[in-house]
């Protein structure tokens, strides 16, 4: 429910507000409005956010980072996007879109990611070809699954200190082209994130096919010589990268492995200097 600027519901749905934090006044607050915006897209209730909520399209980098971007930002995180098995999503494969989403999020500086499936937010109520999705079956997805790949990726490492590579100084080429915010499935473009310090550095290569894609690094935005490996998204398995580790100089190319092993050809790059990976779990190698 997403209220007209100066209409009676904004005022009535704002003394809700007002009222529950009367009450609870350290409870945190968050807003989930109309598709394309954020939770502080509403002047009369975002003095009120405490956190900043994203509602996408297919691109999920675009409004995050508009957020992330803002004046006087607050913590972001990804409130509804595409939902896995959903009419769009079926119609250009759902697992690469939905794994996608979570990259393209997280990549560009959210605290968090929902994922969304069509056969479970109903629980059955919603008809499709003739029959009932089954929500059991939702929860065994090849999607619902891969989420695990993402949180053991981005756990044990510095997350928290990714700032997002907005100007393509770390990936300088190869980064495909800055989609529009709509209800169109795919897109090429990468992801990257850096650390300050240049311990980590982190992108994602979303499916465009089968094939190889080749990205160029900036090297020199690494703190130190760095170790480079293919983090696959889909089986949570990381491919080593011939002469590695890197000097932190220059720039180089990597080239994906190609086809993940499930028909698409998305892929994360990893390169950690020494320092990062002392921080990283065991069970990340």
């Amino acid at each position: 429910m997403t209220p007209a600027e100066g209409s009676t519901l904004e005022k009535n749905l704002l003394e809700v507000l007002l009222g529950i934090k009367d009450r609870a006044p350290n409870h945190l607050w968050s807003a989930h409005w109309y598709r394309f915006s954020t939770a502080l897209d509403q002047s009369a209730f975002s003095p009120y956010m405490d956190l900043d909520a994203v509602y996408s399209g297919n691109r999920t980098y675009i409004q995050t980072l508009r957020a992330y971007n803002r004046v006087n930002p607050r913590p972001v995180f990804l409130y509804e996007a595409f939902y896995e098995d959903d009419q769009i999503m079926r119609a250009c494969g759902t697992p690469q879109l939905m794994r996608a989403q979570a990259y393209w999020t997280l990549l560009s500086g959210a605290c968090g990611h929902h994922f969304g499936s069509y056969r479970i937010w109903g629980f059955g109520a919603e008809v499709i070809g003739g029959g009932r999705w089954d929500w059991r079956a939702g929860m065994e997805s090849q999607g619902a699954r891969e989420m695990v790949h993402v949180k053991r990726l981005f756990e044990g490492r510095a997350w928290y200190d990714l700032v997002p590579d907005q100007d393509h100084t770390v990936v300088t080429k190869g980064y495909g082209s800055f989609g529009q915010d709509d209800r169109t499935a795919g897109g090429d473009y990468v992801t990257a994130a850096r650390t300050r310090d240049g311990s980590l550095v982190m992108a994602y290569v979303p499916s465009t096919g089968t094939g190889s894609r080749t990205i160029t690094v900036n090297m020199a935005r690494l703190g130190g010589p760095a170790n480079a490996r293919w983090y696959n998204p889909t089986n949570g398995t990381y491919a080593s990268i011939a002469g590695s580790p890197f000097a932190n100089s220059g720039s180089r190319n990597f080239t994906t492995p190609g086809d993940n092993g499930t028909g698409a050809n998305d892929w994360v790059l990893v390169l950690e200097t020494a320092r990062a990976g002392d921080s990283v779990s065991g069970n990340n190698y």
